[in-house]
Protein backbone atom coordinates (compact mmCIF):
# COMPACT_ATOMS: atom_id res chain seq x y z
CA UNK A 1 0.00 0.00 0.00
CA UNK A 2 1.41 3.35 -1.03
CA UNK A 3 -0.23 6.50 0.34
CA UNK A 4 0.46 10.13 -0.42
CA UNK A 5 -1.46 13.26 0.51
CA UNK A 6 -1.54 16.57 -1.34
CA UNK A 7 -3.98 19.16 -2.60
CA UNK A 8 -2.74 18.73 -6.16
CA UNK A 9 -3.24 15.55 -8.16
CA UNK A 10 -0.13 16.07 -10.33
CA UNK A 11 2.05 16.14 -7.19
CA UNK A 12 0.43 12.94 -5.92
CA UNK A 13 0.84 11.28 -9.31
CA UNK A 14 4.54 12.24 -9.59
CA UNK A 15 5.47 11.04 -6.08
CA UNK A 16 3.60 7.75 -6.32
CA UNK A 17 5.01 7.06 -9.79
CA UNK A 18 8.55 7.64 -8.45
CA UNK A 19 7.82 5.24 -5.61
CA UNK A 20 6.42 2.64 -8.03
CA UNK A 21 9.53 2.94 -10.19
CA UNK A 22 11.80 2.40 -7.17
CA UNK A 23 9.74 -0.60 -6.05
CA UNK A 24 9.80 -2.07 -9.55
CA UNK A 25 13.59 -1.66 -9.76
CA UNK A 26 14.03 -3.24 -6.33
CA UNK A 27 11.76 -6.16 -7.31
CA UNK A 28 13.72 -6.73 -10.53
CA UNK A 29 17.08 -6.81 -8.74
CA UNK A 30 15.82 -9.16 -6.02
CA UNK A 31 13.90 -11.57 -8.25
CA UNK A 32 10.36 -10.46 -7.39
CA UNK A 33 7.60 -9.37 -9.71
CA UNK A 34 4.50 -7.32 -9.02
CA UNK A 35 1.34 -8.61 -10.65
CA UNK A 36 -0.21 -5.89 -12.77
CA UNK A 37 -3.56 -7.69 -12.76
CA UNK A 38 -3.78 -7.65 -8.94
CA UNK A 39 -2.59 -4.08 -8.50
CA UNK A 40 -5.22 -1.34 -8.33
CA UNK A 41 -5.31 2.34 -7.51
CA UNK A 42 -7.99 3.97 -5.41
CA UNK A 43 -8.16 7.72 -5.02
CA UNK A 44 -9.52 8.56 -1.57
CA UNK A 45 -11.24 11.92 -1.79
CA UNK A 46 -14.31 13.49 -0.24
CA UNK A 47 -14.65 16.27 -2.79
CA UNK A 48 -18.01 16.43 -4.54
CA UNK A 49 -16.74 18.12 -7.68
CA UNK A 50 -15.31 16.11 -10.54
CA UNK A 51 -11.55 15.84 -10.60
CA UNK A 52 -8.93 13.89 -12.47
CA UNK A 53 -7.81 10.45 -11.34
CA UNK A 54 -4.08 9.70 -11.26
CA UNK A 55 -2.48 7.86 -14.17
CA UNK A 56 0.07 5.37 -12.80
CA UNK A 57 2.14 2.81 -14.69
CA UNK A 58 3.65 -0.42 -13.36
CA UNK A 59 5.68 -2.78 -15.57
CA UNK A 60 4.61 -0.91 -18.70
CA UNK A 61 0.86 -1.19 -18.08
CA UNK A 62 -1.51 1.33 -16.57
CA UNK A 63 -2.84 0.63 -13.08
CA UNK A 64 -6.65 0.74 -13.12
CA UNK A 65 -8.41 3.24 -10.84
CA UNK A 66 -11.29 1.52 -9.01
CA UNK A 67 -14.21 2.70 -6.88
CA UNK A 68 -13.65 0.17 -4.10
CA UNK A 69 -11.12 -2.49 -3.20
CA UNK A 70 -10.56 -5.12 -0.56
CA UNK A 71 -7.41 -4.82 1.55
CA UNK A 72 -6.73 -7.26 4.40
CA UNK A 73 -10.37 -8.34 4.38
CA UNK A 74 -11.85 -4.85 4.66
CA UNK A 75 -13.57 -3.19 1.70
CA UNK A 76 -12.53 0.43 1.23
CA UNK A 77 -14.38 2.84 -1.05
CA UNK A 78 -13.12 6.13 -2.41
CA UNK A 79 -15.15 8.24 0.05
CA UNK A 80 -13.93 6.18 3.05
CA UNK A 81 -17.51 5.70 4.18
CA UNK A 82 -17.06 1.95 4.92
CA UNK A 83 -20.62 1.40 3.70
CA UNK A 84 -19.68 -1.37 1.18
CA UNK A 85 -17.83 -3.24 3.93
CA UNK A 86 -20.71 -2.89 6.38
CA UNK A 87 -23.21 -4.11 3.75
CA UNK A 88 -20.95 -7.07 2.95
CA UNK A 89 -20.64 -7.79 6.67
CA UNK A 90 -24.41 -7.65 7.10
CA UNK A 91 -24.91 -10.14 4.25
CA UNK A 92 -22.30 -12.56 5.62
CA UNK A 93 -23.63 -12.38 9.17
CA UNK A 94 -27.23 -12.80 8.00
CA UNK A 95 -26.24 -16.01 6.21
CA UNK A 96 -24.41 -17.23 9.31
CA UNK A 97 -27.41 -16.36 11.48
CA UNK A 98 -29.71 -18.33 9.17
CA UNK A 99 -27.35 -21.29 9.49
CA UNK A 100 -27.40 -20.86 13.27
CA UNK A 101 -31.21 -20.83 13.24
CA UNK A 102 -31.28 -24.15 11.41
CA UNK A 103 -28.70 -25.78 13.68
CA UNK A 104 -30.27 -24.48 16.90
CA UNK A 105 -33.89 -25.37 16.24
CA UNK A 106 -35.87 -25.38 19.50
CA UNK A 107 -37.30 -28.90 19.20
CA UNK A 108 -34.50 -30.90 17.61
CA UNK A 109 -31.50 -28.58 17.35
CA UNK A 110 -28.31 -28.04 19.31
CA UNK A 111 -28.29 -26.88 22.92
CA UNK A 112 -27.62 -23.33 24.09
CA UNK A 113 -23.87 -23.78 24.72
CA UNK A 114 -23.30 -25.17 21.24
CA UNK A 115 -25.31 -22.32 19.75
CA UNK A 116 -23.23 -19.77 21.65
CA UNK A 117 -20.01 -21.44 20.48
CA UNK A 118 -21.28 -21.31 16.90
CA UNK A 119 -22.21 -17.65 17.35
CA UNK A 120 -18.73 -16.85 18.64
CA UNK A 121 -16.99 -18.65 15.79
CA UNK A 122 -19.30 -17.68 12.90
CA UNK A 123 -20.57 -14.20 13.69
CA UNK A 124 -18.71 -12.47 16.50
CA UNK A 125 -15.31 -12.81 14.81
CA UNK A 126 -16.69 -11.26 11.62
CA UNK A 127 -18.17 -8.34 13.55
CA UNK A 128 -15.01 -7.81 15.58
CA UNK A 129 -12.51 -7.85 12.72
CA UNK A 130 -12.12 -4.33 11.39
CA UNK A 131 -14.55 -2.78 13.86
CA UNK A 132 -12.03 0.01 14.50
CA UNK A 133 -12.25 0.95 10.82
CA UNK A 134 -16.00 0.76 10.30
CA UNK A 135 -16.69 1.98 13.85
CA UNK A 136 -15.34 5.37 12.81
CA UNK A 137 -17.79 5.63 9.91
CA UNK A 138 -20.70 8.05 9.76
CA UNK A 139 -23.18 7.71 12.61
CA UNK A 140 -25.91 5.90 10.70
CA UNK A 141 -23.66 3.24 9.14
CA UNK A 142 -22.67 1.26 12.26
CA UNK A 143 -26.38 0.72 12.91
CA UNK A 144 -26.12 -2.19 10.46
CA UNK A 145 -23.80 -3.91 12.94
CA UNK A 146 -26.15 -3.00 15.78
CA UNK A 147 -29.04 -4.48 13.79
CA UNK A 148 -27.10 -7.74 13.37
CA UNK A 149 -26.29 -7.87 17.10
CA UNK A 150 -29.96 -7.21 17.95
CA UNK A 151 -31.11 -10.06 15.71
CA UNK A 152 -28.56 -12.38 17.31
CA UNK A 153 -29.49 -11.43 20.86
CA UNK A 154 -33.18 -11.91 20.04
CA UNK A 155 -32.40 -15.32 18.59
CA UNK A 156 -30.16 -16.45 21.47
CA UNK A 157 -32.64 -15.38 24.13
CA UNK A 158 -35.36 -17.27 22.29
CA UNK A 159 -33.31 -20.43 22.93
CA UNK A 160 -33.29 -19.90 26.69
CA UNK A 161 -36.23 -21.48 28.55
CA UNK A 162 -38.61 -18.91 30.07
CA UNK A 163 -37.81 -19.81 33.70
CA UNK A 164 -34.08 -19.07 33.12
CA UNK A 165 -34.41 -15.80 31.15
CA UNK A 166 -33.58 -13.65 34.16
CA UNK A 167 -30.08 -15.21 34.35
CA UNK A 168 -27.24 -13.66 32.29
CA UNK A 169 -26.14 -15.24 29.03
CA UNK A 170 -22.47 -14.64 28.34
CA UNK A 171 -21.87 -14.20 24.63
CA UNK A 172 -18.44 -12.62 24.96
Amino acid sequence: MICYRSKYIHVIERHIQQCLNKLSDWADTNGFKFSSSKTVCIHFCRLHKLHQDPVLILNGSAIPVVEETKFLGIIFDRKLSCLPHIRHLKDKCTKALNLLRVVAHTTWGADQQTSIHLYRSLIRLKLGYGCVVYGSARGSYPTYASWIRFKIMHFVFALVPIKYRHLPVYLY
